[in-house]
C-alpha cells in the first residue's frame, strides 16, 4: 500500500458566472482577461502554462511525502516528483447544465505522477466515454467554507492582506513603468485587487474522491506488485482570480 501525498499552485484561466462557460475574455464575471493576454481556455494547468501574471504564486504541483502502513518513507525517490492531468481538463459545470457551481466534474480525469524515466498513470474508468454524463463519480462533493483548512495548507493566513499587498506591488510597479499600456492594465488589476471580490472564493476548496485504474511504467519494477485498482482523494481551493490560479493538495492511494 502507498500513499503519495502531492500539492501546489495550479492554473487555471476560466469564465465564471454569469459569464457562459465558453467565454473567451470575461465579461460580467470576477475571471477577465486584460488587453494583451491571450484568450481564456478553461484547461486545468498542474504544471506551468507558459503564461503568468507579475507577483503571482509559481504554478507546479509535485509530490510532497510518501506512505505506506507504517508511515512517512524518508527520501522516497518519488519526492518531488511532477503530477499532473492530461488531456486539457476543465472543470465541466457549463452553467448548471452538468453541475452545479461548486461540485464541477474534471473532465477529463487522467492524473500522471513522472519522475525521470518513472511515470505512474491513473485512469477514471468515467474519463472513456461521454455516455458518463454527467460524471457523477468526477464530481466534487460539496464547495466547503474552511478558512483555517485553508490558510495552513497555502500559509496565507490573511487572504485580505496577501492580495492587499501585491496590490502594493503593482502600485510601485507603476512608479517605474514607463509603458503607458502596461501601466493601465496594472491599474486595472490594482482596482480588482481591492475589491471584495477579488478574495470571496480564497478561503473554501472542492473535495474529489476519484476511483481509477492505473498502470506503471518503470523498467526497473522500484514499486513492486502493487493493485491496478487505484483511487485519488483531492481538495481544491485558495481561488485567487487575479492570479488565475489556486492550490491543490491530495493523496494518490494505490493498494
Amino acid at each position: 500500500m502507498l500513499r503519495i501525498k502531492f500539492n501546489g499552485w495550479f492554473q487555471c484561466r476560466l469564465a465564471t458566472d454569469p459569464d457562459p462557460a465558453d467565454e473567451k475574455r470575461g465579461v460580467s464575471g470576477m475571471m477577465r482577461v486584460y488587453p494583451g493576454e491571450p484568450d481564456l481556455d478553461r484547461v486545468i494547468h498542474l504544471q506551468s502554462s507558459g503564461f503568468s501574471r507579475s507577483h503571482t504564486p509559481d504554478i507546479g504541483v509535485h509530490v510532497k511525502q510518501i506512505y505506506n502502513e507504517n508511515g512517512v518513507i524518508s527520501d522516497h525517490f518519488l519526492e518531488g516528483a511532477a503530477v499532473n492531468l492530461l488531456g486539457n481538463p476543465i472543470f465541466k459545470g457549463d452553467n448548471g447544465i452538468v453541475a452545479e457551481d461548486g461540485k464541477e466534474p474534471i473532465v477529463p480525469f487522467i492524473l500522471e505522477i513522472k519522475i525521470g524515466q518513472i511515470r505512474l498513470l491513473g485512469n477514471a474508468p468515467s474519463t472513456d466515454s461521454f455516455n458518463k454524463f454527467p460524471f457523477p463519480d468526477l464530481q466534487a462533493q460539496a464547495l466547503i467554507y474552511a478558512p483555517g483548512f485553508v490558510a495552513c495548507a497555502t500559509n496565507i493566513i490573511d487572504s485580505n492582506g496577501y492580495l492587499a499587498a501585491r496590490a502594493t506591488l503593482l502600485e510601485q510597479d507603476n512608479l517605474l513603468e514607463l509603458d503607458e499600456f502596461e501601466k493601465e492594465v496594472n491599474r486595472l488589476r490594482i482596482e480588482f485587487l481591492r475589491s471584495s471580490s477579488a478574495s470571496r472564493f480564497f478561503d473554501v476548496y472542492m473535495p474529489y474522491q476519484v476511483p481509477l485504474i492505473g498502470e506503471i511504467y518503470d523498467d526497473e519494477n522500484r514499486l513492486g506488485e502493487l493493485s491496478n485498482q487505484w483511487s485519488v482523494d483531492m481538495w481544491y481551493g485558495g481561488w485567487d482570480p487575479d492570479g488565475l490560479c489556486g492550490f491543490i493538495e491530495g493523496f494518490l492511494n494505490i493498494g
